[in-house]
């Protein structure tokens, strides 16, 4: 076939206007990388400037000159936080000067004791805390909630977008307690030293620590995470914290946190990307606008045409038709060409289609004669049974169609049927035309043809339910039947049809031993062999059968 080139190059200045529709996609993916990258380096900086703001407050607390070690104050503060908490709202400094000066030397002494590490020292130094009142003491450890709130102080300032810094303490029972809260506008949060159970926050802020496996990585460790406006981390990027551990003797016993919401920093990116975004939208859709016009003209439309004339062909097989529609395509590129491809297609199709129905037909012909004949040969070597593979055959398929069975399995029940007797060309002609009752040794050459038929229809590989209906024909619901004496539903549904199909002919056809049983007889024969005999189901449709033939038709 002669390749169109004229076509082609007009498809390939196509393909440039679609090329213009993939750069815009383009520009949509580069600013969602703008913006992307945007908010990295703006978390970048601020990281730096929360870095710098942590280690300052926690330079802070750590060298307070009046601070003792935290962890004894919080012994102290998560007993007594509501009074505490209660006074340092009344007032921010109740002590006289002598009593500060006192408390002001004993947190010295301390601190020294502390900073030298001898036990004694430190003994002697906590000893005169010990010996304070309990009124003392609660002024001594409320000026020390004063030192220590104070070092939160003064961060907030030039601080754009900051939410506060805090500090809270893991109390290594399931609880938390929170120590102080400074908002941006330096307020003290009103349930500092408040409590917890138990925080799902806390946990996932404690156990980032836990991971550092020497004192010193928890003391420079600062760690970021994203919360969510639920207080879980995720990546809805609306709030931002930093935090850092304050360590006494290798063992995290505090961490400071700072918040910084940037949704404002992030609408603002937002607003200026989407306003870029919204011209160039803006120009693509005219741009768009204009190519699905031409493209309309040129590919939708011709397109459209193959679609539907292949759709209706599909559907209604009405070749003419659908080719009357493919030649009024006047496309001058590929798609003018691919319509008279399917035009041809469509044509050789039906021309083979043709064919094959033909020969199909006649194979099927084929197949139900030399079925038919072999049928007929077999019951002529009876002349007692004249026909009935044939009439087995069509009561069988009767009771598959009451049964509801779909049409094709009708038809492998029907032929299944017609050869159940193909065996009997086996059994010598004088012991199937004897005219008495058959002796046991005879009677046995008889019980010998559902083998001898399995035999030889399991030859037939493409159709294998061919054997069953030999096979299982003469098996009994009981299980008392033969060749294999099988029972209920161990026997293939063929078989348990076909022997209730194969026991009415019997029953209703002339034997050389009896004439035709009365059709009242024959339906108590089958009521009275449900469930032994046959399968219930089979023998209840024979019976409804029965019932509809009140001329004693059937058997014709």
């Amino acid at each position: 076939m002669k390749k169109d080139k004229t076509g082609r190059k007009k498809l390939s200045r196509q393909l440039v206007i679609m090329v213009f529709v993939i750069q815009a996609i383009t520009l949509l993916i580069i600013a969602a990388m703008v913006r992307k990258g945007s908010i990295n380096i703006y978390l970048s900086a601020k990281n730096d400037i929360i870095s710098s703001q942590l280690i300052n407050v926690k330079e802070r607390v750590e060298n307070d000159t009046f601070l003792i070690p935290l962890s004894n104050n919080i012994d102290y503060w998560q007993n007594h936080y509501e009074e505490i908490s209660r006074d340092y709202k009344d007032s921010e400094n109740t002590l006289t000067p002598d009593e500060e000066e006192y408390f002001g030397n004993i947190a010295l002494d301390i601190k020294a004791a502390e900073k030298s590490g001898s036990e004694a020292e430190k003994e002697k130094a906590y000893q005169k805390l010990d010996e304070l009142s309990d009124e003392q003491k609660l002024k001594f450890y409320e000026l020390q909630y004063h030192y220590f709130i104070s070092s939160f102080r003064g961060n907030a300032e030039g601080f754009y977008g900051y939410e506060g810094t805090g500090c809270f303490a893991n109390l290594k029972d399931g609880r938390y307690i929170d120590l102080v809260w400074v908002d941006e506008s330096e307020n003290i949060y009103e349930d500092s030293l408040y409590v917890f159970v138990q925080n799902a926050l806390y946990d996932e802020i404690i156990k980032k620590f836990d991971v550092n496996s020497t004192a010193d990585d928890k003391n420079d460790a600062i760690e970021y995470m994203y919360l969510s406006p639920s207080g879980k981390e995720g990546r809805s990027q609306l709030n931002y914290m930093g935090m850092t551990p304050i360590v006494e003797d290798g063992e995290t016993v505090a961490v400071i946190t700072m918040y910084y919401n940037f949704k404002s920093f992030s609408e603002r990116i937002n607003q200026a990307i989407i306003t870029g975004l919204i011209l160039v939208i803006l120009a693509n859709i005219l741009v768009c606008i204009l190519f699905i016009f031409i493209t309309r003209r040129i590919a939708v439309k011709p397109i459209s045409s193959i679609q539907d004339s292949v759709r209706e062909y599909m559907t209604s097989k009405d070749g003419a038709s659908a080719r009357k529609k493919l030649k009024n395509i006047n496309s001058k590129n590929e798609i003018g060409v691919l319509a008279s491809d399917v035009d041809k297609m469509i044509g050789e199709i039906d021309d083979y289609i043709g064919e094959i129905e033909e020969a199909g037909q006649k194979l099927k012909n084929l197949t139900v004669g030399v079925t038919e004949a072999l049928a007929n040969a077999i019951d002529a070597k009876d002349k007692y049974t004249n026909g009935h593979s044939k009439r087995v055959a069509e009561y069988s398929k009767m009771i598959a169609e009451k049964a509801g069975k779909p049409e094709d399995e009708c038809y492998k029940i029907y032929y299944a049927a017609l050869l159940h007797d193909v065996g009997k060309i086996g059994v010598p002609g004088e012991i199937l035309n004897m005219d008495r009752r058959l002796t046991d040794e005879e009677f046995s050459h008889i019980k010998q043809h559902p083998v001898v038929g399995n035999q030889i229809l399991s030859s037939i590989k493409e159709h294998p339910w061919l054997s069953l209906g030999a096979h299982f024909h003469h098996e009994r619901y009981d299980g008392k039947g033969y060749p294999e004496g099988l029972k209920g539903d161990e026997i293939p549904e063929i078989g348990r049809i076909i022997a209730v199909a194969d026991a009415y002919d019997a029953m209703t056809s002339n034997r050389s031993y009896r004439n035709a049983i009365p059709q009242n007889v024959v339906r108590e024969e089958m009521v009275k062999g449900s469930g032994t005999q046959f399968d219930p189901e089979f023998a209840a449709i024979m019976v409804e059968l029965i019932d509809e033939d009140t001329e004693y038709t059937m058997r014709e």
